[in-house]
């Protein structure tokens, strides 16, 4: 990997977020509903997700399966 590039994924998300943090991304619903967040939020949500994976017992390397009904679910 080049010096100076991200390592993992949370390392492209952490540079998202200090490079784009104000950028906006916004969600349709299938109803028309729009939900909009910044990357700096979805970074700290993640983060909440993440926690709350590991302390259900997830650790690195294993393989999950989310079933969700929509992507704002996924991508909070």
């Amino acid at each position: 990997m080049p010096a100076g590039e991200p390592a993992n994924l949370q390392e492209v998300f952490l540079r998202a977020k200090e490079q784009h943090g104000a950028q906006l991304i916004s969600y349709i619903g299938v109803d028309g509903a729009e939900q909009t967040n910044s990357l700096s939020d979805l970074f700290q949500q993640s983060g909440s997700i993440a926690l709350h994976l590991r302390q259900a017992g997830l650790r690195a390397g294993d393989k999950a399966l989310f079933l969700l009904e929509d992507t704002a679910e996924f991508v909070p």
